[in-house]
């Protein structure tokens, strides 16, 4: 017998760490038949849902937690309603609430109190263009730039292809390859840098450590 066996034989409870670990790593390492399913409920059809409770409906329809109708509704827990909402967590009601839970009373707040116009210099017009010079052209045009052409081109400079490519410099090559540079290898590797490890690195704040490693505490390396 090997020394790993006389270990585990010799020493009370050994055998069941083993064990646990062995299927702690299998279930690590699940993939979902071809392109990964997600870890949250998300439904693989033809090409990548998203990554969390997104429905695929033609386009893209965002990557987390979007609907897509048409348009883009956005990237992150945006509701899409006729006109772009925003990027973050943003309520759209009439006119773009901002950017980063920002509360809009006629005019952005921005971030600093009071009705001014903000640290961003945002013009409101009806729905608010954006936050970098952008036109509002019924649909929001994006966030940096982007031209509206039927469906949200994306984020940054991508060329929209029937699906979305990506957000940031991302091929679109049948499954979106990720958000910020991640390469596409056949399952979602992540969000934000995350290490593709067979299972979805994360989106909610969680260590990478095989399970989901999250967004919200991942440190932003890409967003300035």
């Amino acid at each position: 017998m090997d020394d790993l066996t006389v270990m585990t034989e010799s020493v009370p409870g050994c055998r069941w760490i083993l064990k646990g670990l062995e299927e702690l790593v299998e279930w690590a390492q699940m993939r979902q038949t071809g392109v990964l399913a997600g870890e949250i409920g998300l439904e693989q059809t033809g090409v990548l849902a998203g990554e969390i409770d997104l429905e695929q409906t033609g386009v893209l329809a965002g990557e987390i937690g979007l609907r897509q109708t048409e348009v883009l509704a956005g990237e992150i827990g945006l509701r899409q309603t006729g006109v772009l909402a925003g990027e973050i967590g943003l309520r759209q009601t009439g006119v773009l609430a901002g950017e980063i839970v920002l509360r809009q009373i006629g005019v952005l707040a921005g971030d600093r109190p009071q009705a001014d116009r903000g640290q961003i210099g945002l013009r409101q017009t009806g729905v608010l263009a954006g936050k970098i010079g952008l036109r509002q052209t019924g649909v929001l045009a994006g966030e940096i730039g982007l031209r509206q052409k039927g469906v949200l081109a994306g984020e940054i400079g991508l060329s929209q292809t029937g699906v979305l490519a990506g957000e940031i410099g991302l091929r679109q090559t049948g499954v979106l390859a990720g958000q910020i540079g991640l390469r596409q290898t056949g399952v979602l590797a992540g969000e934000i840098g995350l290490r593709q490890t067979g299972v979805l690195a994360g989106e909610i704040g969680l260590r990478q450590t095989g399970v989901l490693a999250g967004e919200i505490g991942v440190r932003q390396t890409d967003w300035s």
